[in-house]
């Protein structure tokens, strides 16, 4: 064999002082990336991602739920001034306890519901 072939002690010392250097991660992720796993910066890209993907989502359905909640309550107060204007017409006959009850049981829901859902909606 030739004399470069063969490797003498000072230089095994600086080849084994060159890898002491490299820190425990270096070493991690050389080692997944040739078994094809992602790094670490990949990892945290793809974390960020899904959770601005999650945050759009949320923004959405908490939009299409204020709608549905508005709607609801809309109708329901439409339900409610109906039946009323009903029983100031003497169209329809509600003893006065009862459509007290009513009209209180309304003001209690439609406060309720703006509150829960303002408190969804706005959180922060």
């Amino acid at each position: 064999m030739k004399e470069a072939d063969y490797i003498d002690e000072e230089q095994l010392r600086s080849i084994e002082e060159e890898l002491s250097v490299l820190n425990k991660n270096d070493i991690e992720e050389v080692r997944q990336s040739e078994r094809g796993l992602p790094s670490l910066q990949e990892l945290e890209a793809q974390d960020k991602q899904e959770d601005i993907t999650t945050k759009k989502d949320n923004r959405k359905k908490r939009g299409i739920f204020s709608y549905c909640i508005f709607g609801f309550v809309c109708t329901y107060m439409v339900a409610v001034l109906v039946i009323v204007f009903f029983c100031g017409f003497n169209v329809m006959t509600i003893d006065s306890k009862v459509l007290i009850a009513l009209l209180s049981t309304t003001t209690a829901n439609v406060i309720g519901l703006f509150a829960v859902v303002a408190k969804y909606l706005f959180h922060k």
